[in-house]
């Protein structure tokens, strides 16, 4: 085969690797990333039906700087204080969590309104909280208050939804520590140490647990009062 022959015959095998790298190329443009693209437009529709959700249920008074101020007769201060929060409940539909953090609220409107450049301060976001609190309506996860764990329920509906949890699931009569029922996917899951313990109480004296131990860390649930 001449040398002329031969370099004919490469260069028409180089075109067609060219080809066929340039059809992988284009089924790789084609199925990947349109498949992430379609996922992440489905992932920012989401978000914006939530955030447009949210500000939805937002009260109109969140445009009147007054309502930054805390007012100073009693009566209009505990309004105050209730209205703001409302607004912490709805955003916690908003995040799908109970566990909030001071610092994302300061962050988030409207707690910080640009449009009006105004924002609560932090000692009236921890008053505000701390009177969830008072009410038993929230907890503290710590005591440095940087972030509260908000009730959507009773301590009564949260025992009767881990009893409940733990029948269905066939935890009944097993010993449950502590950590076990903090490491389930539940909305009570998360809720600190200390206060889980005071809802086991309720169980307890309703005669559906009983604890294992000493140091009250394990638990053992009753099925006799299920009908």
């Amino acid at each position: 085969m001449s040398a002329k022959d031969q370099l004919s015959r490469d260069e028409t095998r180089k075109s067609k690797d060219t080809d066929m790298v340039s059809e992988s190329e284009k089924n790789t443009y084609h199925n990947t990333p349109q498949t992430n693209l379609k996922q992440s437009t489905d992932t920012n529709k989401t978000q914006s039906h939530k955030e447009e959700n949210y500000i939805q249920f937002l009260p109109n008074w969140i445009n009147k700087p007054w309502m930054y101020i805390s007012p100073i007769q009693e009566s209009q201060y505990l309004s105050w204080m209730e209205e703001w929060q409302k607004i912490i409940y709805t955003y916690s539909n908003y995040t799908s969590s109970p566990i909030i953090t001071l610092s994302e609220l300061r962050n988030f409107h409207p707690f910080t309104n640009n449009e009006l450049s105004k924002s609560l301060s932090n000692n009236q976001l921890i008053t505000i909280i701390e009177d969830l609190v008072t009410k038993n309506n929230a907890i503290w996860m710590g005591n440095d208050k940087l972030s509260i764990y908000l009730k959507l329920k009773s301590d009564l509906e949260y025992a009767s939804e881990i009893h409940q949890f733990m029948i269905n699931n066939g935890y009944a009569l097993d010993v449950i520590t502590l950590f076990d029922i903090r490491s389930f996917n539940q909305l009570w899951s998360k809720i600190p140490e200390n206060h889980l313990k005071n809802i086991i109480e309720v169980l307890i004296s309703q005669n559906k647990a009983e604890w294992v131990g000493k140091n009250q860390d394990a638990i053992k649930f009753s099925i006799l009062f299920l009908i």
